[in-house]
């Protein structure tokens, strides 16, 4: 999937959302009301609490490791290395960067 399908994606989103309140809006539903009403702020709060359970529970310790070992380790340590390099070399002996189409 390439980035104009999920960029098309995620405003399709937005706008059926915005559409969504609007028709609420028509119809007489008012959402602040709706969201700071006791239960469905209860309800709210209790899977908010539950996600940050999850979250510390089973989630922050694999992401941790691949942000820290992969996206660190081996992308920005590969990065500065490449940085490095171009700053220190003679100007007509500068490492090509690779070119991403």
């Amino acid at each position: 999937m390439n980035s104009t399908q999920q960029q098309g994606g995620f405003i399709k989103l937005v706008i059926i959302l915005i559409i969504v309140l609007i028709v609420l809006g028509y119809f007489g539903f008012d959402v602040q009301k709706i969201i700071q009403s006791p239960s469905v702020s209860g309800n709210l709060n209790y899977v908010w609490g539950l996600a940050v359970t999850f979250w510390n529970k089973f989630l922050v310790v694999p992401v941790t490791f691949v942000w820290n070992k992969i996206i660190v380790g081996m992308f920005w340590n590969t990065f500065m290395t490449l940085i490095d390099k171009a700053q220190t070399a003679p100007p007509g002996d500068r490492p090509e960067l690779p070119l991403i189409n």
